[in-house]
Order: structure tokens, then sequence, then C-alpha cells
């Protein structure tokens, strides 16, 4: 019987069923109670993405065709405002290409697709691409699911709570999300990929053999030219040896023997990362740009309390369930006197939190919880598994029962954030509780046109436009409704919210405000766009709303500031706007 038992076992992991399964459960749970999402290449997701068409359909690294190209799903020149800079008079994608190369399979396979019917249209963004990329990013986290499973067998732990930390890793926090709604982004692939990583290198110093540091090695350079901060993954490596002398041993043992392979892996992944400059040189002339232009680090004021326990984005008040995991493994190894991996792992997580934080935008935009810290939720659950290797199966078990009521938690927020109940900004502890597990329609929007409480001496700027709202229209079909220009010095360092307050009679539709903040040189420090309203309305308004727009620190000296309405073709009038910007304390 046993021997039965270790055969079903057997083929059940070759087959890649408890990966299969959880990914049924989660196409399930989008199709019953998520719902689909028609456009899925958005936002960020669209910069990364939009090296696909250029290269294979427009043939067009300057990006030039989106000044007139106008899809099913996109005006171009507005949907691809902020993340396609000049610089040398050449236009360049902000973004790394390595979630592109990620994409490419399921891009071409969609592609040729869509070439080869008539009814289907080609041009690299209509549904059949959407639907793809959203398979995209589903294959990589059943690579991260399928290289995390192993990497826990390594280790020992049971295939019952290994199923219990992969359901963790897809349903305890914001993966969920950025699979379904924004695939397009890079926290999928990430996810995958450094799960890979680390596999290929514990396997490496258990089966010294050169494929798997050459595969840890091209793994490692995708890695990075996803996102060149994902070299943090390295400083994870250490924890994965059992002790000190171990992590040393191995890695004299390479650099002694086996450094002439160690060499040709750092030039494999250096390789691959060479594909960025490539990029540049093909577009600019110029190897090496950085492309961010005025956004970047500040390591000297960063917010690791707020990024790991603020109620606006921290890690673990959006996704508890990995505080619990690495509470329960920190304890386990202090009693079994494992000092090592909690310092190699802690130090590792240290590092990444305060390299992260201490982007300048330290919540990341809009977003549910902390969702660059999705890439991680590997090593996390690495570290938190070691709670399995308790004697005790009531213990085990317990924790094991836990973890199903924070699944359910970030599966309500998961399904709150996509009707605008969970706001992507400007969360506080009173607003997560009062909408906290609420779902009816009553409470879609709520939070987003609440006022903020203010000083009227910070208030920097107040216009209210009562004649005439939708005068002014331009080329492009938008209404211009304010432009202001700032003159005055404004301390950089200061945050700003933009209110906008508007009456309206609002029957039904998607019509949205642009945002557009532009410096000297009429390049946007900012733009955003806001539906009029957020999820739908179980009635027609009429009278007077608001929304809060978090802008951010900014340098405002000879910006200017423009708001403009497009009218998706409703019935709905706009009668007056009154616009606020205010500094945030």
């Amino acid at each position: 019987m046993k021997k039965q038992i270790t055969t079903l076992r057997l083929v059940l992991n070759r087959f890649a069923f408890q990966e299969f399964l959880l990914i049924f459960f989660f196409v399930l749970l989008i199709n019953n109670y998520f719902q689909n999402d028609d456009v899925r290449i958005r936002a960020d997701g669209k910069g990364y993405y939009d090296y696909l068409p250029a290269l294979f359909i427009y043939h067009d690294l300057n990006f030039q065709f989106t000044d007139t190209l106008v899809t099913e799903l996109y005006i171009h020149r507005e949907s691809s405002n902020g993340y396609l800079p000049e610089v040398n008079g050449k236009r360049i994608n902000k973004y790394f290409a390595g979630t592109a190369i990620a994409q490419a399979p399921f891009f071409l396979t969609a592609h040729a697709i869509a070439s080869a019917d008539d009814s289907i249209k080609s041009d690299g963004y209509s549904a059949i691409y959407q639907r793809f990329i959203f398979y995209a990013a589903l294959f990589y986290t059943f690579l991260g699911l399928l290289f995390l499973r192993k990497i826990l067998s390594l280790s020992g732990i049971g295939g019952l709570y290994i199923f219990v930390l992969q359901a963790t890793v897809l349903f305890a926090g914001s993966l969920m999300y950025y699979v379904n709604s924004l695939p397009a982004f890079s926290h999928a692939y990430s996810f995958g990929l450094f799960n890979l990583f680390l596999y290929l290198v514990l396997l490496f110093f258990k089966k010294p053999k050169k494929r798997f540091l050459l595969g840890a090695a091209f793994c490692l350079g995708l890695i990075v030219l996803i996102r060149p901060v994902n070299v943090l993954v390295v400083a994870f490596v250490p924890f994965l040896f059992e002790s000190l002398s171990d992590f040393k041993e191995k890695i004299t043992n390479v650099l002694l023997r086996q450094w002439k392979t160690l060499v040709f892996a750092l030039f494999i992944a250096a390789s691959v990362v060479f594909i960025q400059p490539l990029i540049w040189f093909l577009q600019t002339g110029h190897f090496f740009i950085y492309s961010y232009q005025n956004e970047g680090f500040i390591f000297t004021n960063p917010n690791i309390f707020k990024f790991l326990f603020s109620f606006e984005k921290g890690l673990f008040v959006y996704a508890p369930a990995f505080f619990l995991l690495l509470s329960a493994g920190c304890v386990h190894l202090l009693l079994e006197r494992n000092f090592w991996k909690v310092i190699a792992f802690f130090s590792a997580f240290v590092l990444t939190s305060w390299v992260l934080s201490s982007w300048w935008v330290w919540y990341y935009g809009g977003s549910i919880g902390s969702r660059v810290m999705i890439d991680y939720y590997g090593p996390m659950a690495i570290f938190g598994s070691s709670f399995f290797q308790v004697r005790s199966k009531v213990l085990k078990i317990s924790l094991s029962l836990l973890l199903p009521l924070f699944m359910y938690v970030a599966i309500i927020q998961t399904f709150q954030y996509k009707n605008y109940i969970l706001m992507g900004v400007s969360m506080t502890k009173e607003k997560y509780f009062k909408i906290f597990l609420k779902t009816d329609e009553k409470y879609f929007g709520v939070l987003y046109h609440n006022f903020i409480e203010f000083s009227p001496n910070q208030v920097i700027h107040n216009k209210i436009t009562d004649k005439d709202v939708l005068s002014n229209q331009e080329p492009n079909g938008l209404f211009l409704i304010e432009k202001t220009h700032f003159e005055s010095p404004y301390n950089p360092e200061n945050r700003y919210i933009l209110q906008i307050i508007y009456d309206t009679k609002y029957l039904e539709g998607t019509d949205q405000f642009a945002i557009q903040l532009l410096n000297s040189e009429n390049k946007y420090i900012f733009a955003a766009a806001r539906h009029l309203f957020y999820g739908t309305l179980t009635e027609p308004f009429d009278g007077t709303a608001l929304m809060n727009i978090e802008l951010g620190k900014l340098a405002l000296e000879n910006a200017t500031l423009r708001i403009l309405l497009k009218k998706n073709e409703t019935t709905s009038t706009l009668r007056k706007i009154e616009t606020k910007l205010i500094v945030r304390k």
C-alpha cells in the first residue's frame, strides 16, 4: 500500500498535478468572481509590452507609430503618455525589454493566429493579444509554483504542506490581480523566474553540473533585464545553505575548481542584460542611458516601515499571510538555533525593503498592496516553510488551517480593488476598516468620492469653471477644462493632492478626466486618467461628486497643469468643475 501511495505521489509530481489544480482553481475564481478584463495591456504594462508590436508589426523601435495609431482599444498618443521620453531627439521606452522578451512566444502565437484569420485584427493590441498576454502571465505563475514545489521538496517539506504554501503564494497576496487584470506588468514574470533561478542555484550546489549554473546565469540575466533592481534576488541565495560553513565551503569550491564555468556563466548573464544597451544604441546611437530620467532612488530617505506596515501600501497589511509565515519560520529556526538561516534571510529581506522603499514614489502608484514584493513571494514562502519541519503535527496543521483565512481576505480585497471599493492610493486605517470585507454594490467607488480634511493655507491653487465647460475641444477629441501655469517656486519635497469637484448629471458611460502636469520643457512629470465614476451605478447620478488624485512629490516651478475630459459617447453632462491643488501634510 505504501509503495502504491509513493508511486501515485511521484506520478502526480511528475505531471505537475498540484500546479495545474491551483491554476484551475484560479481560473474558476476569475470566471465566477473576479471576472475577465477586456483590456489587460494597460498602464505600465503597456510600456513593457510595446516593444513587441513596435519590433514585429510596426518596425519602429523609436515608437513614432504611437503618434497616429488608433486601434480598437487605444488612442496610442494618449495611452503612451509618460513612458516614451526623448533622449537626444530620439524617442525611447523607459522600461526595460525583459518582460517583452518573456512575453514574446505568446505574442508571436497570437500574431500568427491573427494574421491567418481576416476576421481578427492583427494590430498587436486587439482582443487576441490581450488574451495571450494573460496566458503568458498565467504560464509564468505556473512556472513559479512548479519550481517553488521543487525547492521545497529538496528541503524535505511534505507534499500537503507544499500545496498549502503554493496556495498561499497564489491566493494570499497581490499576485492574483497582476495575473488577471494587469498581466503585462513585470511581476508575474519575475515571480516565476525568481523561483526558477533559486531552484537552479540550489540544484547546482547539490549536484555541481555545469548546465545548472549556466541555466541559472541565463535566468538571472533575464531577471535583471526585466527590472534591473531584480538583481536583489541574488541576496537571497546565501539563506538556501544550511550553515555559514556550508556556504563558505561550496562557494570556495566554485571559485577554486569551477572558476572557468563561473566566468562563462557571468558572461551569459551579462550578454542577456546587454540586450537593453543594444536596443538603446539602435534607438539613439548611445549604449548607456538612464531611461527613467528624473525618477530614481533616494537611498538616504527609505520608507521601510510604511513599505511594510502602512495601510497605504504595506506588504504585511495587504498580504498578512507572509508576516505569519516569516514569523513562524523565524521562531522555529531560532528554537533550532539555526541562526545562519535567520540572519542570511533577514539581511536579504531588509536590504530589499530598504532599496525598494527608497524609490521616489515608495508606494509605486496605484496598486493593491506592495506590488513590487510580489516578485519575492517565493523566497518568503521558502523561509516560512521551515516551520513545517517541526515535529508537532498539531502545529503544522494549525498553521495550514490558519493560512486559508488570509487567502479569503486577499481574495475579497482583490475583488474590492477591481470594483473600486479598495483605493489604489491614499488608503488610511480609517478607510481600510470602513470597507473591510465589504462587497455590496453600494460600496463601489465609495472611498474615491470622499472629501479630505485640509486647512485653507494648504490650498495653493483653486479654480472654478462654471460656464461652457465643454466649449474648448482639442483636435484629439478631448475637452480642455483647465490650464494653469505655476511660476512661483515650490518645495519639491512637498506631496500634492489634486482635488476635482464636479457637478454632473451622470446617466451612464465611461467618461474620464485626463490629468497632465508638464514641466518647462513640455515633458510629462505626471499623467493619469480617472473615470468620473468607478464601477456600475445602480441609478442615475445628479449632483456634486469629488475625486482626490495623489500626485506625490513634484517640482511645480514653471509646471503646467492641464485637465481634460474624454467623453465616450455617453449621455452624461458636466455643468461645473472646481479644482484644488493641496499640499499634503
